[in-house]
């Protein structure tokens, strides 16, 4: 998580903000001829057609109870916080990267989510502020794809007419220790109601030409792909525009995916505003290419001995 430098507003659209035995007996050699068919069939649908199925990283869970509660405090903060839930995790829990002028906190769910609760982020002044979980390993592989989707809704601001701010949204980044590590980012300003992304190299939020109707629920998705360094953007299951390269450069790790609420320009940086988030997911789908070997390894190896028992 990152507090990055940003400049003002542009007022064309974009503004810059911070930003995975060979003894076999012949009386088998039928049933392990049937299994390399099998196993070539697989690989050949998997590279033409097929995706494996995507392994979760991390989920909220729809910031439900028990895991998640309206009226945890650890002491130091404010009911329902955010920060330090879901508490029976050991590492897997929300982190906040800022102040505490602006909050996340876990509310009951009067505003139409899908759940019992949803999380509240209010921003009401300077600087900014992030909550995400660290996470260390990933991607699994070199070729895989981080997904991240989350619901969200925004509600209208009062920001000076013809800039952007607050934006909400969530921030993929690199590595937690801080520096330009953004990979991705995808979310809504809520005075101009513009769905924007940040550009590669620049880290200038743009335009989509969508526009986000205030006051309601919404389903938004990034996929960052390590293969080609670039993330695709969703909104409402619909890819928006085309691919971009990663904001901050051709990394090669994921370490946490940030609900942010953004100054996005100097003039609108006390401009209060509010949005909601739910059903915040992160997960991993392995690269075609690599599952197509897997399944002719696994099924040419499970010839010769017993494959391994699952985790």
């Amino acid at each position: 998580m990152n507090i990055q430098p940003l400049t003002l507003i542009n007022v064309s659209g974009n503004v810059r903000i911070g930003r995975i035995s060979r003894n076999l007996v012949s009386a088998s050699s039928s049933r392990i001829a049937s299994s390399c068919t099998v196993a070539l069939t697989l690989a050949i649908f998997a590279l033409v057609y097929g995706r494996a199925s995507a392994v979760t990283v991390f989920t909220s869970g729809g910031f439900e109870p028990p895991d998640y509660s309206t009226t945890y405090n650890p002491g130091t903060g404010y009911n329902g916080q955010l920060e330090g839930q879901p508490p029976a995790a050991p590492s897997l829990f929300f982190r906040q990267s800022g102040p505490n002028i602006n909050t996340a906190k876990v509310v009951s769910n009067t505003v139409g989510g899908t759940g019992l609760q949803v999380v509240r982020l209010d921003r009401t002044n300077t600087p900014d502020t992030r909550w995400g979980v660290p996470l260390t390993g990933y991607p699994l592989s070199p070729a895989d794809t981080i997904s991240i989707s989350w619901d969200m809704r925004v509600e209208q601001a009062a920001g000076p007419v013809g800039t952007f701010g607050p934006y909400f949204g969530i921030e993929a980044y690199a590595s937690p220790s801080g520096g330009n590590t953004l990979l991705g980012s995808l979310g809504v300003d809520a005075t101009t109601h513009d769905l924007l992304y940040q550009a590669a190299g620049t880290g200038d939020l743009t335009e989509t030409g969508i526009l986000v109707a205030p006051g309601q629920w919404n389903h938004y998705g990034m996929d960052l792909n390590y293969a080609t360094h670039q993330y695709k953007i969703y909104f409402n299951n619909t890819q928006v525009g085309s691919p971009v390269g990663f904001v901050d450069g051709p990394f090669n790790a994921f370490s946490d995916a940030d609900l942010a609420g953004l100054i996005a320009a100097a003039n609108s940086a006390a401009v209060p505003g509010t949005a909601f988030y739910d059903n915040y997911l992160i997960s991993e789908v392995p690269e075609p290419a690599a599952i197509a070997l897997c399944s002719i390894v696994l099924f040419v190896a499970g010839a010769s001995r017993r494959p391994r028992t699952p985790w």
